[in-house]
């Protein structure tokens, strides 16, 4: 064999993940030995069905490194990787096996193999393609890194815009240039929406909330709780707390909704009010208005507003007054 150029122990692979599929009981003992040399963690299984198994078990993306002999009993490596790439595109695979046949890597290279190695195979070779596959994993664990920095970033800045868009259409402090930028920074596609606003206390007596400025201070504290749970019912642009409001913005598509929509939104009104209600001890309302042109939005949040002094239920709509 070729001398050797260069020794696993100089790669990092701490915190990488290979699952080593091989049913030859001593090349599983070789690649083990060889592989763990360098820190990553490395897991057998002895066939490919108990490689899809073992894979199964563990949660999306938890291998970094797939490892792969082809010709094994029951399932081979080809259907064991095919079924593997179905459901995770981002695993690597490396082939080693004894079986140098033209089908077997021409479908190899379209499952998206790495490398295709013919046993025997020199560590030098072996040491070559895991610091490529590496490599490639430190790059996709850095873009990983990145977009995560990027989100944690947007979770910041995107409620500062979103209140800044609501604070400007309560107050008419806009131009229409202001309008399409909120439009853009938000994603907002269509030129309508309706507006809601939720409310709070202590309780609720009537068409009234009790102790709204003590219920304000502790909800202004749980804003980002309220936020989260306001949006897992709604896709919508949320403004802050004030006094005892918080203002809604629903974007959509058409000038209008029809019954069939309104009364589902009210369903998941009711218990949107439920759920805030069990989570933070506190009574709550919804109201909303029609659905108008964005720059009117004022118009929908003031007919919230209105809906909500003329009922006395946990939600309402301007379209079911009398």
């Amino acid at each position: 064999p070729a001398p050797v150029q260069d020794d696993l122990s100089e790669i990092s692979f701490q915190g990488c993940r290979i699952l080593l599929v091989e049913d030859n009981e001593l090349n599983q003992e070789i690649a083990m030995e060889l592989i763990g040399e360098t820190g990553a963690l490395v897991e057998c299984a002895a066939d490919g069905r108990k490689g899809l198994q073992r894979f199964a078990e563990m949660p999306e993306g938890y291998y970094d490194m797939i490892l792969m002999d082809i010709q094994m009993p029951g399932i081979n490596g080809i259907e064991a990787m095919r079924e593997i790439r179905e459901n995770n595109g981002n695993t690597i695979f490396i082939v080693m096996s004894a079986y140098d046949k033209f089908d077997y890597a021409k479908e190899a290279i379209n499952l998206g193999v790495l490398e295709y190695l013919n046993k025997p195979v020199e560590k030098n070779k072996i040491v070559e393609v895991l610091k490529r596959a590496m490599a490639m994993i430190d790059k996709e664990r850095e873009k990983r890194r990145q977009d995560l920095m990027l989100r944690e970033k947007m979770e910041t800045v995107v409620p500062i815009i979103e209140n800044g868009l609501i604070y400007s259409q309560m107050f008419r402090e806009y131009f229409e240039e202001d309008v399409e930028n909120f439009k853009n920074l938000l994603d907002i596609t269509g030129d309508y929406c309706y507006m809601g606003v939720l409310v709070f206390g202590e309780s609720q007596v009537g068409n009234h909330m009790t102790n709204v400025v003590g219920t304000s201070v502790r909800i202004q504290e749980h804003y980002n709780e309220v936020r989260e749970i306001v949006r897992g019912y709604f896709k919508c642009i949320m403004g802050s707390v004030m006094a005892n409001k918080i203002a809604i913005l629903v974007p959509v598509m058409e000038e209008r909704i029809d019954y069939n929509e309104r009364i589902a939104l009210i369903d998941k009104a009711r218990e949107m009010v439920r759920k805030l209600k069990g989570r933070l001890d506190a009574s709550f309302r919804m109201g909303f208005g029609h659905v108008g042109r964005l720059r009117d939005s004022m118009k929908s949040y003031n007919e919230a507003l209105h809906a909500l002094l003329q009922s006395d239920g946990s939600v309402a709509h301007i379209d079911d007054l009398p």
